[in-house]
């Protein structure tokens, strides 16, 4: 648990550190973000209800908003199984191609409905956080 605590207490600060270098404002964070919205799924010509729920929002001073997905396994299923190579010695960067494009699906589909609530966010990112 001190682990994950020592994550997110750094990046909290390297967010900060590139956002507001000087540390004039004010950032908001909201942990657990649910989010409710329709979308149009054109193969039904109807309307769909989307919910989802953000890790964590991050709102900078600027305004910007970043949305923050933990992940706990940065091994995919197979190599979990299959591998001699401990889980929590796998890099961020060793997601199986498959998990890389649930979790851009995922992440953009939160970043849609994010604008689609709240329309005033210019620039929108996302990041995926191994915890």
């Amino acid at each position: 648990m001190k682990q994950v605590i020592d994550y997110c207490k750094k990046l909290k600060v390297t967010i900060e550190s590139t956002y507001d270098p000087k540390g004039t404002g004010h950032f908001l964070y909201f942990p657990e973000l649910s989010l409710r919205t329709t979308a149009h799924d054109p193969s039904k010509n109807e309307n769909v209800n989307l919910s989802g729920m953000i890790d964590l929002l991050v709102v900078p001073p600027e305004g910007d908003a970043f949305i923050i997905d933990y992940k706990v396994s940065p091994a995919d299923y197979w190599r979990e199984a299959e591998s001699d190579i401990a889980v929590e010695d796998l890099a961020p960067d060793e997601y199986s191609s498959a998990k890389k494009r649930a979790f851009t699906y995922q992440l953009a589909t939160y970043a849609r409905m994010l604008r689609k609530i709240n329309p005033t966010f210019r620039n929108i990112s996302v990041l995926v956080a191994p915890i």
